[in-house]
């Protein structure tokens, strides 16, 4: 009998298995079968039951089903096939009775390339990735090829790692749309690999650069915002926690004293020189609005910026994207440049009031 589990807003399809007999009707047939053995009370069995019924969504013929290795006619067969940790996933490919054990840190990317790596097939409609898995010549050659990178090293059943990677995935979400050299490697697949990088414990996160090719360690808590200050620093990111640009980013310091000397009165060629100084596309064209229409622009647009970065730090970078339907980073470009020309408008009105 196929069972049902329902969870807050999530509901599970999935067949609960009573006994070795009745695992053996599925497991050898003409459908892939992805097994949760569990034991009750187990810490993940829901979320882990919710991963494989997504998947299961994603590739034809593809069942999920249940063991409970507490029930007396499932011990010899969770023996056998030899589970001890709880929960455990196989994968039995079609008419194939030799499992396939996942050993990954449970989560969706992982779990899909699993399956598809067995099956030898893409998932149906599979969600755009948001962690990034490294081997071994991936960061020899980024090694090689002098580049800046951050490397997670990691095993999927260390109690830390576990604490640590919902941090993890939040930095990879927000750093997705710079495709930052951040990824993981599993010190698990790759034990001696890890040994020789000098991994001794776990998690442990590097960053790699021509000045650093043995890698300078992230020394701090492994929490979202120490982590992402790590990573601005290296790559020349600027991201904040809710994935949108910094408050600094696109401001120009050179570009600045130019629009300084503007509101003191030194209006000649300003556009070329701010040309001059490499000023961006913002700045022109603010520049260009200061010069038609006086600084009274300056306010309105100001506000309108204001209240479109508020509200995309609300719904979060996808959400702010979907609903919003600007580009975003040009957004926050915009508010901190005109944040930079206002400093200035203010600062020279004090000046000429006193």
């Amino acid at each position: 009998m196929i069972s049902f589990l329902f969870s807050l807003s999530f509901s599970f399809i999935y067949q609960e298995i009573e006994n070795e007999a009745q695992a053996k009707t599925f497991i050898g047939g003409k459908n892939h079968v992805l097994t949760l053995y569990y034991k009750n009370g187990c810490t993940g069995f829901e979320d882990a039951l919710r991963l494989l019924n997504k998947t299961a969504e994603m590739f034809e013929n593809l069942s999920v089903i249940t063991i409970n290795c507490m029930n007396y006619d499932n011990m010899q067969f969770c023996v056998s096939n030899q589970i001890d940790r709880y929960p455990t996933i196989h994968l039995y490919a079609a008419k194939q009775r030799r499992p396939r054990k996942f050993t990954e840190y449970r989560d969706l990317d992982f779990i899909l390339d699993f399956v598809e790596y067995h099956l030898k097939k893409p998932a149906i409609n599979r969600p755009k990735r948001i962690m990034k898995l490294y081997q071994p010549k991936d960061i020899n050659a980024m090694i090689e090829n002098k580049t800046n990178f951050v490397a997670i090293y990691y095993k999927p059943f260390c109690r830390y790692c576990a604490q640590a990677m919902p941090h993890f995935k939040n930095l990879f979400n927000i750093f997705k749309k710079d495709n930052a050299n951040i990824g993981l490697l599993s010190c698990e697949t790759y034990e001696d690999y890890c040994e020789k990088m000098n991994v001794t414990y776990y998690p442990k996160v590097n960053f790699y650069s021509p000045e650093f090719p043995n890698g300078t360690e992230f020394m701090e808590q492994y929490t979202l915002q120490p982590m992402l200050k790590f990573v601005n620093e290296n790559l020349n990111t600027h991201r904040n926690i809710f994935g949108l640009l910094d408050n600094t980013f696109g401001q120009n310091e050179q570009a600045d004293n130019v629009i300084d000397e503007y509101f003191q009165g030194k209006h000649e060629n300003v556009i070329e020189r701010l040309q001059n100084v490499n000023a961006s596309q913002v700045y022109l064209d603010f520049v260009s609005k200061l010069i038609e229409n006086g600084p009274k622009f300056i306010a309105d647009e100001l506000k309108s910026l204001t209240e479109l970065n508020n509200k995309a730090e609300s719904l979060g970078f996808d959400k702010a994207t979907e609903e919003l339907k600007i580009d975003l980073d040009l957004m926050k470009e915009k508010l901190n440049v005109l944040k930079s020309v206002d400093a200035k408008r203010a600062k020279n009105m004090i000046s000429s009031d006193l």
